[in-house]
């Protein structure tokens, strides 16, 4: 770990934590980099909390796919928020009369007219979504699962999961990632890869130490152990995920809702909205693999040679 985070209950105290701090540091020939620096913060995220005064809370970045979900505009991005939904329903008290009104649009010969009545019942929704008891904070002992899908017109989607005391899947974050320009070239398969990426690299300290159950709807991602790169891009991608314990298990499509709920979601967002949901680092260079994990190097061998071998039998 390269992150120093200080806190004290006094101003002073702080001050003092932090010369201190500073001190060590310099009689270690250490140095801290300015323009990474935050000193007297009220509150600030660190591996996916919030931690403030008032305590630790997950963060809100963990939960904007949900917070950002607009108002359907047509029956078929209702049905999309309703599998979600309806995924957590277990847990949703009165589920039945807190969508009584959103439901009623599904009807065949009902106009699609969005209400005052179903916006409330949505907002309510969205608040049992990110709260107790279907949210809960990631707990480092336990692994982890995660639910993916990619959209090819708009986004990555992915639900990370965890089995909680009561032995159910309790939701720990909701993520959404929107395609840039360049990834709505990617095939459907490389999105997928881009969506199991993006999910682990929101929890990457976490998730290095603990087995990993990936769910997917594309059985491409079936054997990435055995996935020959079509390109660098997919290298990156293959030699980054190889990094982790992962288990990955296929489920049809019409199973996987609320991940695709996620990845979707963007459709019916502003472009201004959308823009929060952008990729905030470029993936072409922001791969970081380790190279003393042999499996991880053995394996890229292999790879390289059998694409080697392709295409001097292309040439021939």
């Amino acid at each position: 770990m390269d992150d120093i985070l200080l806190a004290n209950e006094t101003w002073q105290g702080h001050l003092a934590t932090i010369e201190d701090t500073l001190h060590t540091l310099e009689i270690n020939e250490l140095s801290c980099n300015p323009n990474k620096c935050m000193f007297g913060m009220p509150k600030l995220e660190f591996l996916g909390f919030e931690i403030s005064r008032d305590g630790i809370k997950i963060s809100r970045r963990k939960l904007a796919a949900i917070e950002k979900i607009a108002p359907p505009k047509n029956r078929k991005s209702l049905q999309r928020i309703l599998g979600l939904i309806n995924f957590w329903r277990k847990f949703v008290p009165q589920f039945s009369q807190n969508t009584y009104h959103m439901r009623k649009l599904l009807a065949k010969d009902v106009a699609f007219v969005w209400s005052s009545q179903c916006e409330k019942e949505l907002q309510h929704l969205k608040t049992c979504l990110t709260s107790d008891p279907i949210l809960q904070p990631i707990n480092t002992e336990k692994d982890i699962i995660i639910m993916t899908d990619a959209s090819g017109k708009t986004g990555l989607g992915y639900q990370v999961l965890q089995i909680g005391e009561d032995n159910q899947m309790h939701a720990v974050s909701y993520g959404s990632q929107a395609l840039t320009k360049s990834q709505q070239n990617w095939t459907v398969s490389q999105l997928e890869l881009g969506a199991i990426v993006a999910a682990l690299r929101a929890y990457e300290c976490f998730a290095i130490h603990r087995e990993v159950t990936i769910i997917t709807d594309n059985s491409h991602c079936l054997a990435l152990d055995k996935w020959l790169p079509a390109n660098a891009r997919e290298r990156r991608m293959i030699a980054y995920l190889l990094q982790f314990r992962l288990k990955v298990k296929y489920i049809e499509g019409c199973k996987n809702a609320p991940a695709d709920a996620l990845s979707r979601t963007l459709e019916d967002m502003s472009p201004e909205a959308r823009l929060e949901f952008a990729p905030e680092l470029n993936i072409k260079d922001d791969f970081i693999v380790s190279i003393a994990t042999k499996k991880v190097t053995d394996l890229l061998s292999d790879q390289m040679s059998d694409i080697s071998e392709k295409e001097r039998d292309r040439e021939l």
